[in-house]
Formats: C-alpha cells, sequence, structure tokens
C-alpha cells in the first residue's frame, strides 16, 4: 500500500514502512498539501488539482 504525504510517499508492505523523498528520485516531496484552511490538495495522474475539504473531494477540471 503506497501513500502520499506532505514530505514524500510511504509504502507498506504489510509489516514495515519505506519513505521515499526527492533524494531517493521523487521530482518534490510534496505529493500532498494541506493549506493553512485545512484543505488537502491533490495532483492525480490524469486530471487536474483537486481537493479534499470537510469530507468532500472539490475537482477544478469539471
Amino acid at each position: 500500500m503506497w501513500f502520499g504525504t506532505e514530505s514524500g510517499v510511504s509504502r507498506f508492505d504489510g509489516t514495515n514502512f519505506k519513505n521515499f523523498t526527492a533524494s531517493d528520485g521523487l521530482p518534490d516531496n510534496e505529493i500532498l498539501f494541506c493549506d493553512s484552511k485545512g484543505r488537502v490538495w491533490m495532483a492525480p495522474f490524469r486530471k487536474s488539482i483537486c481537493y479534499y475539504y470537510k469530507g468532500k473531494i472539490y475537482n477544478h477540471g469539471k
């Protein structure tokens, strides 16, 4: 299972976590970003950016 965070990505193999950052080859450490309003911003692979806020996903591409 993979997890995106504000400081890279982590992979959980069922027992251990392995963390990856820009020093491991990521273009940037911020995979997810939480802003001052508490919104969690994401950049899905094929679509525009979106964010999660108060239980709902907001998609600017629609």
